[in-house]
Order: structure tokens, then sequence, then C-alpha cells
């Protein structure tokens, strides 16, 4: 049945004088979350972040922008935002200075790429910083599928050339923001966040400074990888809607919540780890096999 469904508002909204049909709204992806969302504080792993300089690459995007705000609560000294798209950062960087506002939290835009070397290490010399949270990447697996270069260029190159950088400037820790699509992996995107993994299990083991972990996570509700976008175009132009399989079942998360799993999981690792997250009924480690 070709139906859309809309929310209706409260009933304080209801007996306004604007027309109801005007109050009518989409229904948020939030909504079919199944269950409450958590909201965590980080309590002492937000030590990991307070007082210290950050760089989030991809700092415009769902996550990496999310990572931001969530950072900013741990009081860092500098939040330095690295993004490649202009508009992206520009917006990003607007949102954070009206949060910095009153503050003595430095917020610091940098325009450019994660697979240029000689920024990088520039970015991370000049602004001396301490932790790296690492959002960049192309997500979509189409479309890494139909561009393999630029996804396995983006994807892995970028991340060897922050890592190793970071490695070089005596970071305190890397954190890469993967995929859970990286295990045993059947696509191109996939495959290029595990290679992305193992460049940085390699560096682990030659590190006696920087901890370098990895983070996985999949399915998040409003993230610009997610699926969901794409079922409500399917379902707005009536179908047909396109599922891996029908009896697959999905355990979503919210943006929130996969970010606080990062910062969680980002302080509390030892150096090397895959950690594999996902937010169903409760919150667990996900011992996926690594291969």
């Amino acid at each position: 049945m070709k139906l859309e469904v809309q929310a209706l508002p409260s009933f304080a909204q209801l007996i306004g004088e604007e027309a109801l049909v005007d109050k009518l709204k989409p229904v948020a992806p939030q909504k079919f979350l199944g269950r409450a969302a958590r909201s965590l504080p980080l309590q002492e792993a937000s030590g990991s972040y307070a007082g210290r300089v950050v760089l989030v690459s991809g700092a415009g995007g769902s996550i990496g922008s999310e990572l931001c705000r969530q950072v900013l609560a741990c009081l860092p000294q500098k939040l330095v935002l690295f993004e490649l798209s202009e508009l992206a950062l520009y917006t990003v960087h607007q949102e954070m200075m009206q949060l910095t506002a009153g503050t003595a939290i430095e917020v610091v835009p940098v325009l450019g790429s994660v697979t240029d070397p000689r920024q990088v290490r520039l970015v991370l010399k000049t602004h001396d910083v301490q932790v790296v949270l690492h959002a960049a990447a192309y997500k979509h697996v189409p479309l890494v599928e139909a561009n393999p270069l630029p996804g396995l260029a983006n994807n892995v190159f970028g991340t060897q050339t922050l890592a190793s950088a970071a490695l070089q400037a005596g970071v305190e820790r890397f954190i890469l923001i993967s995929s859970d699509k990286a295990v045993r992996p059947t696509n191109v995107m996939g495959a290029s966040k595990r290679m992305a993994e193992l460049l940085l299990q390699d560096l682990a083991s030659r590190s006696g400074q920087t901890i370098f972990t990895m983070v996985r996570f999949g399915n998040v509700l409003g993230s610009s990888g997610s699926v969901v976008p794409l079922f409500q175009d399917q379902i707005s132009r009536g179908g047909p809607v396109t599922v891996t399989d029908v009896r697959v079942k999905r355990y979503f998360m919210t943006i929130s919540e996969a970010v606080h799993l990062v910062l969680q999981a980002g302080a509390e690792a030892r150096g090397g780890e895959a950690l594999c997250w996902r937010w169903a009924s409760r919150c667990r480690l996900c011992n996926w096999p690594a291969r």
C-alpha cells in the first residue's frame, strides 16, 4: 500500500491555532529503534580526552560531528576539526563555536585530506595533537564497489598516512572508526576497512608509545552510511525495498550511542584491539573473528 506515515504533535501543540496539516511531521528513524535510547555518562573514560588536544578526521560527517560534540563534553584543551568538504567543515565549525562560547576550549578548522602526508604531519606537529579519532572514510558499499581505487586510497592509504604520522608525532591514542563489514569482508568497502585495521595492528605491534585501536559497529540510525535512508526513499517511491535476505534481523543503534562506545572503547584500549560493538537489548563486546 502506498501510504505515507507521519507523526502527530503533542496534545498541547494540537490545540494551537496552526492548521493540523502543518503540524504533521515525517517519523524520525530513531522512532524505529524498538527500545529506549541509552544516554550514559563516560565517567572516568572522559579523562582520556579532558585537557588534551583532540583531532577528529571527517569531523563534518554524521559520526565525526557527534564525536566532536561528545568530546567537547569531556572538556578538551583544543579540538581540531579535520575535514575534506568545505561546506561540512564550515557547518560543524559554526556549531562547535556556539557550543564552546564562553569556554577556554579552542576549536581549529582544518580543510584538507588525510591522504596528504605533508599536511597531516604539519597539523599534528603545529597543534601538538594528543588524541586522534579517525572517522574520515568512504562508507557507501555500492559507491566504493563502483569506485574501488578512490575507496582504497581514502580508507587504506589515508589511514596509513594519518596513523604513521601520529606514531612519529608521539600521539597518545589513535582510534579508528571501523565497520562490521570488515569482518570476513564480501565487498571492497569492507575489505578496505579490514586492511586499515591490519595496518593499525601492525603499527600497534611496533609502537612503544602510541596506543592504536579500532572500533567496529554497524546499522547506525541517522548516519550518512546507514541503510535506513535508502529504505525510506524506496518506500516513498512505492517499493520495492531491497534487503539482503528477508530473514535478516538488524540491530540498530543511534549515532549518539555509537560515538559513546567509540570514546569508551578508545579510553579502555591497550593497543591493537579490534573492538566490535552491537547495542541491542544490552551492550556487549562482540567476539567476532577478525579474519
